[in-house]
C-alpha cells in the first residue's frame, strides 16, 4: 500500500509539471499567434488622464479592447486604488512583449510596443519610464490634495504672489509715467537744438509727442502682459489640481522660445549666404556705377553706351543684378521651402503679372524714349499742347517745366504717340524760337521784314549770331502771314524774352504807322488792295 501511494503521488507530480509546462507553452503560443493574427491593431488614440494630468496615450487595440476602453478601464482601476490606503509605489514588470504598470502590486494597465508614438522617435522603454514617472507624480499630487496643510500653504503662497504681482504692475506704471516725462523732455531739447527747432510746431510737434506716448504705453502694457502671464503660471502650479495647467503654460513659453532660438540658429548659415550674395551684388553695382560715371565725365569711352543714356543704363544694370541676386538668395532664405512661403511667392507673382501689365508697357516706352534720344534733359520741346524744358526722363513718365513755372508730367507712351517739336537740338547754343504776325496786303512785305528784324535787334536776350530772319509762310485770302525766327541766348529766359520781343514789335509798327491787323471784308473793295511799285522799297527804319 505504501509503494502504491508513493507511485500515485509521483504520477500526480509529473502530471502537474506537464500541465504547468503545457500552460506556459500554450500562453507563449497564444501570444505568438496573437501577433501573427494582428491583435495589436492601430486604433484611435485615447489618453489616460487623472487629476488633469496626462499619464499615457494608448494607441492600439489589444485583442478586442480598443484604446478608449483600455484608457477608461485604467482610470477606473486608479480611482479604486485612490479609495484605499495606498502608498503610491509605482512599478512595472514584463508581461508578454509589453510592460504591465502596477501601483502597490496591483495591475493598472498594459503598455504594448504598439502604443509607442513612432513620429516622436521614442522607444518602448522610454515610454514605460515616462509613464511610471507621470503616474507617480499624479499620485503624489492627489495625496497633497487631501492634505489640508499643503492646501493652506498653497493659498498663502498664492496670496503672496498676488501681492507681488500688484506691486510689479504699480511699479511698471510708475516707470511708464516717469519715462514718458523724461523722454518728452529729451525730445523737446533735441528739437530745440536742431535746425528744425523753429519749424517743428503745432501739428508736427504734437505728432512727435504722440508717437513717443504710444511707444511708451505699448512697452508698458507688454511688460504688464509678461508679468501677468508669469503670475498666473506660478499660481496655477501651487495647487495639485491646476499644476499641470501651469506647467503646460510654462512649457509652451519654453517651447516657443526654444523654437525661435533653434530656428534662428538653423537659419544662420542661410542668412550668412544671403549676406554674402547681397555684399557681392552691392560691390558689382558700385563698380558698374564707377565705370559709367567715368564714361559720363568723358574719361572712358564705351562703344555701346552714350553719355545721354548713362542714367537709364545704370538703372537697368542695377535692376538686373538685384533680380539675379534675389534668384540666387531665394533658396537660402529662412522658410523658403515651406508651403506658406511658396504660396505667398505664387500670389505675389500673380499680383505682379496682372497688376503691372500697363506698367510694363510704360517702362518699355521709357526705355525706347531714353535710348532713341528723341528728347534730352534741358531741351525745350513742344509735346502736343505742352511746351517747356525737359527736367526729367523716367521709366514711366517725363517731366517738363513750362515758361510759366508749371510742372507738367507726361506719360512716356503719350510722348511716343505724339508729335514732338525740339527747339534746342539744332541750336548749338541757346534756344530757337519764333513768332507769327498777319498783315494785310496793302502793307509792303519788305517793310514788314525790316520792322520785324528791327524789333528783334532791339530785344535783349535775342542772339545776333545766327541773325534773326523773316519768312512769309502763307498768302491767305485777306492777309499775309509772316514768321520771325530767332535764337534766344538764355534758355531759361524764354518767357521774358518773348514778352519783350512782342512789345518791341508793337512799338516798331506804331513808329512806322502800320497797324497789326488781319482785315476781313463783307464786300469787295472799290480799289484793289495792292502796293504801288514806288512804295515797294521801304524807307529806312530806325533801329
Amino acid at each position: 500500500m505504501e509503494k502504491l501511494a508513493v507511485h500515485s503521488a509521483t504520477q500526480r507530480l509529473v502530471v502537474l509539471m506537464l500541465c504547468v509546462f503545457t500552460a506556459t507553452q500554450l500562453r507563449a503560443d497564444l501570444l505568438d499567434s496573437a501577433k501573427a493574427l494582428g491583435v495589436y491593431r492601430p486604433g484611435q488614440p485615447s489618453a489616460v488622464i487623472v487629476n488633469n494630468r496626462e499619464i499615457a496615450v494608448l494607441r492600439t487595440n489589444v485583442f478586442a479592447n480598443a484604446p478608449e476602453q483600455r484608457a477608461h478601464a485604467a482610470i477606473e482601476r486608479i480611482q479604486k486604488i485612490l479609495k484605499t490606503a495606498y502608498t503610491g509605489n509605482v512599478t512595472h514588470r514584463a508581461y508578454g512583449d509589453g510592460q504591465l504598470i502596477e501601483v502597490d502590486g496591483t495591475p493598472v494597465f498594459f503598455l504594448s510596443p504598439a502604443d509607442v508614438d513612432l513620429e516622436s522617435g521614442q522607444t518602448h522603454a522610454q515610454l514605460v519610464r515616462q509613464t511610471v514617472e507621470r503616474l507617480r507624480l499624479t499620485l503624489q499630487e492627489l495625496r497633497e490634495l487631501s492634505d489640508p496643510t499643503m492646501l493652506l500653504w498653497a493659498l498663502l503662497w498664492s496670496a503672496g504672489y498676488l501681492i507681488g504681482w500688484l506691486a510689479v504692475i504699480r511699479l511698471i506704471f510708475m516707470l511708464k509715467k516717469r519715462s514718458h516725462h523724461w523722454i518728452n523732455v529729451k525730445v523737446a531739447e533735441k528739437v530745440e537744438q536742431t535746425k528744425i527747432g523753429g519749424i517743428v510746431r503745432g501739428t508736427a510737434s504734437h505728432t512727435i509727442f504722440t508717437v513717443v506716448d504710444r511707444s511708451v504705453t505699448t512697452v508698458a502694457w507688454l511688460c504688464v502682459m509678461i508679468a501677468t502671464y508669469g503670475w498666473v503660471t506660478i499660481t496655477l502650479e501651487q495647487f495639485p489640481v491646476t499644476r499641470s495647467w501651469g506647467e503646460g503654460m510654462a512649457q509652451s513659453v519654453l517651447d516657443a522660445g526654444t523654437w525661435v532660438v533653434t530656428g534662428m540658429l538653423s537659419a544662420l548659415p542661410g542668412l550668412a549666404t544671403v549676406l554674402v550674395i547681397v555684399a557681392v551684388t552691392r560691390i558689382l553695382i558700385k563698380v558698374v556705377g564707377y565705370v559709367l560715371e567715368r564714361v559720363q565725365d568723358g574719361e572712358y569711352e564705351l562703344p555701346w553706351v552714350d553719355r545721354d543714356t548713362i542714367a537709364p543704363t545704370k538703372r537697368i544694370i542695377t535692376l538686373v543684378l538685384w533680380i539675379f541676386a534675389l534668384a540666387f538668395a531665394y533658396p537660402y532664405l529662412p522658410g523658403s521651402s515651406s508651403e506658406a512661403f511658396k504660396g505667398v511667392s505664387v500670389l505675389v507673382g500673380l499680383m505682379i503679372s496682372f497688376g503691372t501689365t500697363g506698367v510694363v508697357g510704360q517702362a518699355a516706352s521709357g526705355f525706347i524714349l531714353m535710348y532713341s534720344r528723341i528728347i534730352r534733359i534741358g531741351e525745350y520741346v513742344v509735346i502736343g499742347d505742352h511746351k517747356g524744358t525737359v527736367q526729367r526722363i523716367g521709366f514711366f513718365n517725363t517731366i517738363i517745366t513750362t515758361p510759366y513755372r508749371e510742372t507738367v508730367t507726361i506719360p512716356n507712351s503719350v510722348i511716343l504717340s505724339s508729335t514732338v517739336v525740339n527747339s534746342t537740338r539744332l541750336s548749338e547754343t541757346g534756344l530757337v524760337a519764333s513768332t507769327n504776325v498777319t498783315i494785310g496786303y496793302d502793307t509792303p512785305w519788305r517793310l514788314v521784314h525790316e520792322m520785324l528784324i528791327t524789333a528783334a535787334t532791339r530785344t535783349p536776350g535775342v542772339d545776333s549770331d545766327p541773325a534773326p530772319f523773316v519768312s512769309q509762310t502763307a498768302l491767305d485770302d485777306f492777309f499775309v502771314e509772316y514768321r520771325l525766327t530767332f535764337n534766344i541766348i538764355d534758355r531759361t529766359a524764354r518767357r521774358a524774352t518773348m514778352s519783350a520781343l512782342l512789345g518791341n514789335i508793337q512799338d516798331v509798327f506804331n513808329e512806322n504807322g502800320q497797324q497789326i491787323m488781319s482785315p476781313h471784308y463783307l464786300t469787295d473793295p472799290q480799289a484793289p488792295k495792292v502796293v504801288p511799285p514806288d512804295k515797294w522799297d521801304p524807307p529806312m527804319v530806325s533801329s
